[in-house]
């Protein structure tokens, strides 16, 4: 019989997922604890103190899934032992109960600005920075123990770094004569522009799945640092005739020659439409000039606008991933 699991302090659980990562040997940085929402950080061991899983199971405000309130667990490790991930998801599930959840959710590190989702395909394979790699048993061995995907992603590969220049063309007309302006953030105003983006980026994601709020000084401290590193033409914004931001792309050098569009949003409201293309040919437009050899468009939920703009620009399928949930209630 495995023991019960163990509450215990951040840097403790960091030396934990440490050691697990070894005997794993999945080649992935531990992530830290979102400190930001209630967590319980726990971990299973044999007997003898030796651990084999830990995971932090997070109990955000706000996060529902078909309208019940719902917890998430994240931080997952795991050797590679079905028997004993069973016994470490049954009690993840129990505790959640316990916490008058509906559901539980993972993995999620509390909240969908922080890691979440599994690969499913090239579950080891790390392409670019920031991708999920994990044991491929994880997707496999979660299945099996009453969870199912709640929502999918993909990450398109381009590798022609070619667009719909006529369809684009039409939206650079349209929203020129409504006096929109796409430029690249500079760091310079890189504080005073993320503070905007994350005033858009709130009231887009609102509606997703799975959204849970973040503050603003909780934003700069995360996204801060990264975008002050980060070379000229990897950010584009779009701002209307009276200078206002109504749509982003977020992206980065990979490290390897290409690059990597990870966000792209838009004001709701239906003038905007279009808008995201605008600034993928802008940042197409400088990939290119760099001499990058291939785009990633990064962790697009099967069905929402991202993916439709990713086709736009000759995206296709790379590697994708799952957010898996277990009804509690039956």
């Amino acid at each position: 019989m495995v023991l019960d699991a163990k509450r215990v302090t951040a840097t403790a659980y960091a030396a934990v997922m440490r050691t697990l990562d070894q005997q794993i040997g999945c080649a992935t940085a531990p992530e830290p604890i979102n400190q930001t929402v209630p967590h319980e950080p726990l971990v299973w061991t044999f007997a003898d103190g030796a651990p084999f899983a830990a995971a932090v199971l997070y109990r955000p405000a706000g996060l529902h899934h078909r309208g019940e309130r719902a917890v998430c667990f994240g931080n997952f490790r795991c050797v590679p032992d079905a028997e004993l991930f069973r016994e470490v998801l049954d009690e993840l599930s129990e505790r959640a109960r316990d916490c008058g959840a509906a559901w539980l959710l993972g993995p999620l590190n509390g909240s969908t600005w922080q890691p979440y989702r599994w690969a499913i395909t090239r579950t080891e394979e790390c392409d670019f920075p920031t991708d999920v790699i994990n044991p491929s048993y994880y997707p496999k061995w979660i299945r099996q123990c009453g969870f199912a995907p709640v929502a999918t992603y993909v990450t398109n590969r381009d590798q022609r770094l070619a667009w719909d220049e006529q369809r684009v063309s039409r939206k650079v007309e349209l929203h020129a004569a409504r006096g929109i302006r796409i430029r690249p953030l500079t760091v310079e105003k890189a504080a005073d522009d993320l503070r905007r983006i994350y005033r858009l980026a709130s009231a887009a994601f609102v509606d997703n799945p799975f959204y849970v709020p973040v503050s603003e000084a909780d934003f700069l401290r995360q996204y801060l640092p990264t975008v002050q590193r980060l070379p000229a033409g990897f950010v584009w914004l779009a701002e209307d005739h009276h200078g206002e931001l109504c749509g982003f792309l977020f992206g980065f050098p990979d490290g390897r020659g290409g690059a990597v569009v990870k966000t792209v949003a838009r004001l709701p409201e239906e003038r905007y439409r279009g808008i995201a293309p605008l600034l993928g040919a802008r940042f197409y437009e400088h990939t290119r000039a760099l001499g990058l050899s291939h785009v990633y468009h990064a962790f697009m939920e099967s069905s929402n606008f991202s993916n439709r703009t990713s086709a736009t620009f000759a995206g296709e399928v790379w590697k994708r991933y799952a957010l898996f949930g277990k009804y509690l209630l039956d």
